[in-house]
């Protein structure tokens, strides 16, 4: 909200549409341009400049998020993201050797979820249903243009400095006109997605799989946007849980990490961290259950590493995360069932594993009958082979197309260093914000 002279504006704009231009006109790549500068490694050039195009988008976007009625002006169908761009940087840090679980990689999962809950605002706004909150919404960009400021003037990126000071502040002082901003949106989200093709094409830097970034794979399909239907796929397991219990045990952290409510966006990564740990505690139980009803039946042959029903369960496990190992236990089934006394010590063990786990799982429990009536009725251990087979095969279906160990990696965001830092960037502008309207 500075006035701004209006030569120095013209001439700014000048500037950037002459550069727009110039970018837009170029097919040289990103590792072939830094070549030509020497010293700084390539691959951190660029993941500095990517890094870079995402500050780029804040800057852009900066008067849309900081002004509702400009947003509101926005014909609805105006592509506003950059999700798609996030999403291939973020996969390039996940493919690329010497690119991998780095800061920078990091800080490029916090964008990508902001960039997807500030696509959601725009485009709420823009086609006038309910929005969240639109100083919430300001609060978290400011957050993250501040932690992304941080991270360009961070010891990994001090040698990129190319243009960037001048870059900005053409940005800063020409994005006050609608169309302009629009125009300048559109023509660099074009041409960095280009730059992007261009280095994955010719120099190996891989986007491979980028579709596995989106809040889509980190909700895992949207799993309990229809609870009933999710409920009716557990209970083909035939496992004996309170499923509405434990759906709704989910819930809670489902709908913080991708319905937002006006939450912190660490408060909405951390939630979205939890459902997949609950999902995983969940798939556990589940496991440990067909395990024990496995050791029920008397036709259970004593060999389980061959049995069918043990190759199905261990499909399971790809929906657990390595802190989630149940090796002990499965290995307590394939060694420790040679005899029937065997068999009950370990049915045991599983029972009191099951009882000390937590909320909703503790009021798990296996029970075979002893009644000779109810037995007769009892599924038919064929029968029993057959539901679980469909089950997970059921439970694939529904988690198709995900790779968890995407996932695995999302789930240890929270424990970084650069999520430390941002939930001190989020609490210092709530600080400020409070301190100027305070003072207004």
């Amino acid at each position: 909200m500075f006035m701004k002279m209006s030569f120095k504006f013209i001439f700014i704009a000048t500037v950037m549409v002459s550069y727009s231009l110039k970018m837009a006109s170029t097919t040289i790549s990103i590792v072939e341009e830094y070549k030509e500068e020497g010293n700084l490694d390539p691959l951190i050039r660029v993941q500095c400049s990517y890094i870079h195009s995402a500050q780029t988008y804040m800057e852009v976007i900066g008067e849309l998020i900081e002004y509702k009625d400009k947003l509101e002006t926005v014909s609805e169908g105006k592509d506003l993201s950059y999700t798609k761009q996030a999403a291939k940087i973020n996969a390039t840090f996940h493919n690329v050797v010497g690119m991998q679980n780095t800061g920078l990689q990091n800080a490029m999962w916090i964008f990508s979820v902001y960039a997807e809950r500030v696509l959601a605002y725009m485009e709420s706004v823009i086609n006038k249903v309910p929005a969240e909150d639109q100083e919430t919404i300001y609060s978290v960009h400011q957050s993250v243009s501040i932690f992304l400021d941080k991270n360009i003037d961070s010891a990994v990126c001090a040698g990129y400095k190319r243009g960037i000071k001048l870059d900005l502040e053409v940005l800063r002082c020409s994005t006050d006109n609608l169309e302009n901003l629009l125009t300048i949106l559109e023509t660099r989200t074009s041409v960095f997605m280009q730059r992007i093709d261009i280095n994955a094409n010719e120099h190996g830097i891989s986007t491979d799989g980028h579709e596995q970034f989106s809040l889509n794979v980190l909700s895992l399909n949207g799993l309990l946007a229809d609870m009933e239907a999710t409920k009716q796929i557990l209970e083909i397991s035939g496992v004996e849980l309170n499923w509405d219990q434990v759906l709704l045990h989910l819930k809670k952290d489902y709908d913080l990490g991708t319905q937002v409510n006006g939450n912190k966006l660490s408060q909405q990564i951390k939630s979205l961290q939890m459902f997949h740990f609950k999902v995983s505690e969940m798939v556990k139980v589940i496991i440990i259950c067909l395990m024990h009803k496995t050791l029920t039946y008397k036709e259970y042959p004593y060999n389980w590493s061959k049995s069918g029903i043990a190759l199905d369960i261990a499909e399971l496990e790809n929906y657990l995360s390595p802190l989630d190992n149940i090796d002990y236990k499965k290995s307590m089934v394939e060694n420790d069932t040679k005899n029937p006394e065997e068999k009950i010590e370990t049915m045991v063990a599983l029972r009191m594993y099951l009882l000390g786990l937590r909320s909703p799982y503790e009021v798990t429990m296996v029970r075979s009958s002893t009644n000779k009536e109810a037995n007769k009725q009892q599924q038919t251990y064929t029968g029993f082979q057959h539901d679980v087979n469909r089950f997970v095969n059921t439970f694939k279906n529904k988690l198709a197309n995900i790779n968890f160990n995407t996932i695995k990696n999302f789930r240890q965001l929270p424990y970084t260093d650069e999520f430390q830092k941002f939930v001190v960037h989020e609490e210092a502008v709530e600080i400020l914000i409070a301190l100027e309207q305070t003072a207004a």
